[in-house]
């Protein structure tokens, strides 16, 4: 009188979830932030040329991005394959189970 189990294919749908989520995080582009205090305008800041280098759009080497990519797989697949089985045991909790 089991019910289906429904781990496996939640597992393996964390894991590419977590994945293609990965894809999108590291391969969003880069902010700069301006690193002044809070008392100094952004007019001021202006003024004398500090912010013009935050404007000018840089390429991001390929190999960085390799590595980036290389690095956040080993960590973001394995804990979405984790969250996956979690909701896969809780939904094969949920399911009734079959009659013999």
């Amino acid at each position: 009188m089991r019910g289906r189990n429904v781990t496996k294919p939640f597992s393996i749908a964390g894991f590419v979830l977590a994945e293609i989520y990965m894809l999108f995080a590291v391969l969003a582009p880069l902010k700069s932030a301006v690193l002044a205090p809070a008392a100094v305008s952004l007019g001021v800041l202006a003024e004398y040329g500090v912010l013009a280098p935050l404007q000018v759009s840089v390429p991001v080497p390929g190999g960085y991005l390799a590595w980036r990519i290389l690095c956040a797989a080993f960590f973001f697949g394995p804990f979405g394959a984790l969250v996956g089985m979690g909701l896969g045991l809780f939904v094969g909790a949920i399911l009734p189970k079959r009659e013999s």
